[in-house]
Formats: C-alpha cells, sequence, structure tokens
C-alpha cells in the first residue's frame, strides 16, 4: 500500500528498458518519495528474455509493483487509447489518469500531446528525471546537461 507521503509514478516500456540498458532497474526502489508500479501491459512489452528476467526479480525484490486495468471505465478509456498509442504507452495513462499518478515516458508525439491533455504536463517525467531524482544536483552548481556531461579534451 502506498504511503500518503509517496507519489506514484508509472514508467513505459521505454523508461525501463533504458534502465536496463544501463544496469539501473534498481533504481526503481532507491527513488526518494517515489514508488514505481508497472502496468501489466508494460510488462508484457518486455519480451527480451534476459529483460523479462531483470524486471521479474525487480518486482520479486519490491523494487516496484505491478498494476492492472480492471475498471469498466478504465478498459473503456484504454479501448480508446490504444486506437493511437501503444498498449503500454495506453495502460500507463489509464492508470495515471485513475490514480492521480505520474507517467515516466520518454515518447513525444502522441502520447505525450494525450498524457499533457488528460493529466497535465506536471505529471509527465522521462528517464532523465530517474537519475536526476536519484542523484540530484545541489541548487546554484551545475545545472545544464552540458554541464553535467564530462567532454573529451579535443
Amino acid at each position: 500500500m502506498t504511503s500518503p507521503s509517496l507519489r506514484v509514478v508509472v514508467p513505459d516500456a521505454n523508461v525501463l528498458i533504458n534502465l536496463m540498458h544501463v544496469a539501473r532497474l534498481r533504481f526503481c526502489g532507491e527513488l526518494p518519495g517515489l514508488e514505481v508500479v508497472v502496468p501489466d501491459h508494460v510488462r508484457e512489452e518486455i519480451t527480451v528474455p534476459e529483460q523479462r528476467t531483470m524486471l521479474d526479480q525487480a518486482v520479486a525484490e519490491d523494487l516496484l509493483q505491478v498494476a492492472s486495468i480492471t475498471e469498466a471505465e478504465d478498459l473503456a478509456l484504454f479501448a480508446d487509447l490504444i486506437m493511437h498509442l501503444g498498449r503500454g504507452e495506453a495502460a500507463c495513462l489509464v492508470l495515471a489518469v485513475r490514480n492521480g499518478w505520474a507517467v515516466v515516458s520518454d515518447e513525444n508525439r502522441r502520447f505525450r500531446r494525450e498524457a499533457v491533455s488528460r493529466i497535465g504536463k506536471d505529471r509527465i517525467m522521462g528517464t532523465a528525471d530517474f537519475f536526476v531524482r536519484r542523484n540530484p544536483v545541489p541548487i546554484g552548481t551545475t545545472t545544464t546537461y552540458q554541464e553535467l556531461t564530462p567532454r573529451p579534451n579535443l
């Protein structure tokens, strides 16, 4: 059960896969003030065996939770959204709308427009936000991507 002091975020498959690629899926359980909930439709989109194993291990270790869409109203919204979005993205958005949660996605185009119109831009995060949340930069110090990114000496 979610504590009132926790904010719940719902990542889509691309975010989880990005975290897996850099061996940071554990961040899901280490983000201050956040609980990560993965829709079962997103879980189904993780089809590479090694990635599915990582995801299942994270669930077993309680680093993230899995949720399903079960309410008739939510299923109707899901059916409407999958006409224009992928199943995982649609499931993320349905759970965010229903529960007041935030979505985590790097998708831009149609998904972003749908998310902004249904939940507002303040409830949309991206993969980079996980890294910033995990390792915040103190105010008054480095604040731009260019400053955070080491540059080779040429």
